[in-house]
């Protein structure tokens, strides 16, 4: 395998597991610290927050500020399971994570360790205080901040200095952790945990005194052996295709592992974060991609993630737009591409028929959700009441009406009609697989008779039942279904690509359009699960060469970008969250899907 080094101004660093990173970019848009120092960021805060700056101690430090606005005299990098800091080219301090609740730290000169209260809020927003117990253990802090569960400090060797912990006066705190007698330090960060689990499923205790011991009996060059094999192992796991993973190929296995947090608070599942810097929510669309991907390492997973929202699925059918930890949002939907996620899924692992039961009905209330809740009296087809719905939050085809009928949305209920259809009849409900094949060819009549025109697909107005014309690339996403579409709509639809084709791929807004914007979100630039989704429904329905296209220059892109939020249409390089997961399981599904 690629031994990979991680651009920690992009790329959060992380284990699978774990809810803190480490990255220069911290909070909303990255814009919650100065870019100076690497930030350890708590992911069970949404948006993530920064708790601590930490800089090595080369020159003497001012006061206590927040975070320094000046440069580290060190430098600092890491591979997939160590980081490190370096002064010249001596490393003065490292990190690896135990498991994904222990960071481990050492050093051979004093860390500090700040906080900023423009961040966490001054006063008793959070806290710091030295841990006392009767019991010998070493020195420790304990630390929170509104919102999150806490973690302790404890210096394993050494010892702690501390400025402003125990005042409400100033939120602008330090804790440095030195040698006491020369030589080196070490420390571990221990994020606590509201349950524990032992291997045989019962709730398991532990004191402080259990988590100290624990800590002793693993030294930290074994922790980091340790770390180093569980990465590889899942990186293995998850590239099957190849015994010499390439540089890219080996970077989306860590951006998955990267972005992977454990089951807490609300989550019932292991699930894949879109991103450990701000984006760390799992959308419920956005989860289909990286459960696509995760079928490489096994069904479980793959299961996992595509019923995370699931596990909150309302009575009428409906899905949370997103989840975390410790929030469930309700203020939109998501497009329902399940059936197309699950019909990916089976081609690389069966779903056993215990699975496959609840699935099937938890699906088949997703989609009447849709049939029963979202129709008007101006169309057959059901319709979105805002961009956020369709996934695409700002297309163009959403600017004169936001309530509209649109062909994307049809196409994936195809699908998902004929995933239930064929889902049906393998569990032997005969008479509700007819019902779905009836659907799914209701669909498919209905989109072409109300929806096509000469000059391609439109949308409608749900309100009125106008037609509006869009140059958004939205309206060929109906491509993903080619295999059930009259074959010269999909050559018409074919043909208008070249609109939106670039050296790169797909933009999303029509590159004459007026209305085109390089960074425009989804009115413009190129998209990850776009990209998936028109070239699986080219594939299918044999329009090999320009599947082929479009998966190559998509892989170009990213061997070059990187995993982005999104993509310049023009330029090829990166938009906004730097380390997108959805952008890596594209990747690992092009990759796989070319091989296999």
């Amino acid at each position: 395998m690629h031994e990979l080094s991680v651009d920690l101004h992009k790329v959060p660093w992380s284990c699978r597991g774990s809810y803190l990173s480490l990255c220069t970019l911290a909070g909303p848009g990255g814009g919650q610290c100065p870019h100076t120092d690497l930030y350890l960021s708590t992911h069970q805060i949404p948006i993530g927050r920064p708790m601590f700056a930490l800089r090595p101690s080369v020159e003497e430090l001012p006061p206590p500020q927040g975070f320094l606005t000046t440069d580290s005299p060190t430098t600092f990098g890491a591979s997939a399971d160590t980081l490190h800091w370096k002064l010249h080219d001596r490393t003065v301090a490292e990190a690896v994570f135990q498991d994904a609740r222990i960071l481990r730290v050492r050093g051979t000169i004093p860390l500090n360790l700040d906080t900023d209260a423009s961040v966490l809020g001054g006063g008793y927003s959070s806290y710091i205080a030295p841990v006392q117990s009767r019991h010998k253990l070493p020195s420790m802090l304990e630390f929170t901040t509104f919102g999150y569960q806490g973690m302790y400090l404890v210096a394993l060797k050494g010892e702690f200095t501390c400025v402003n912990i125990l005042t409400a006066d100033d939120g602008n705190r330090r804790i440095t952790i030195k040698s006491s007698e020369g030589g080196d330090w070490e420390l571990a960060i221990i994020e606590r945990e509201t349950s524990l689990v032992s291997d045989e499923g019962s709730e398991r205790f532990e004191t402080l005194p259990d988590v100290v011991a624990a800590l002793s009996t693993v030294c930290f060059e074994d922790v980091k052996s340790h770390a180093h094999a569980r990465f590889s192992e899942y990186a293995k796991a998850l590239l099957p295709w190849t015994s010499n993973a390439s540089s890219t190929e080996t970077y989306a296995a860590f951006a998955m592992w990267t972005s992977t947090v454990r089951p807490m608070g609300l989550l019932k599942r292991e699930g894949v974060l879109m991103s450990k810097l701000w984006m760390d929510k799992i959308w419920s669309w956005d989860n289909c991609f990286n459960a696509v991907a995760l079928a490489s390492l096994g069904l479980r997973p793959a299961l996992d993630n595509i019923l995370i929202p699931y596990d909150f699925q309302t009575p009428q059918g409906r899905l949370p737009d997103s989840v975390t930890q410790c929030e469930i949002l309700y203020d939109f939907a998501k497009p329902p591409i399940y059936g197309w996620a699950l019909f990916k899924i089976q081609e690389v692992a069966k779903i056993d028929r215990r699975s496959l039961e609840p699935l099937y009905e938890k699906v088949s209330r997703f989609t009447n959700f849709w049939l029963v809740n979202r129709t008007s009296s101006h169309s057959e087809l059901c319709h979105y009441i805002h961009g956020n719905d369709s996934g695409w939050d700002n297309a163009t085809c959403f600017d004169e009406d936001p309530v509209i009928v649109s062909p994307d949305l049809a196409a994936f209920l195809i699908i998902q009609a004929d995933w239930l259809a064929v889902t049906a009849a393998n569990l032997r409900r005969g008479n509700e697989s007819e019902q779905w094949v009836s659907t799914r060819d209701r669909l498919a009549h209905d989109l072409v008779d109300e929806l096509w025109t000469d000059d391609g697909f439109v949308v409608k107005s749900a309100r009125t039942g106008k037609l509006i014309k869009s140059s958004s690339l939205l309206t060929l996403i109906p491509l993903v279904a080619a295999p059930y579409l009259p074959k010269p709509i999909v050559t018409r639809m074919v043909g208008l690509l070249d609109q939106f084709t670039t050296q790169h791929g797909l933009a999303t807004e029509a590159l004459d359009s007026p209305l085109y914007e390089p960074d425009g979100y989804w009115r413009g630039p190129i998209w990850a699960p776009v990209t998936a989704l028109i070239e699986s429904g080219l594939r299918k329905s044999g329009h090999l060469a320009t599947a082929d296209t479009i998966r190559a220059r998509f892989m170009a892109m990213c061997d070059v970008s990187g995993f982005a939020e999104n993509y310049d249409a023009q330029k090829g390089t990166g938009n906004r969250d730097s380390c997108y997961t959805w952008a890596a399981s594209v990747y690992l599904m092009f990759a796989r899907e070319a091989i296999f």
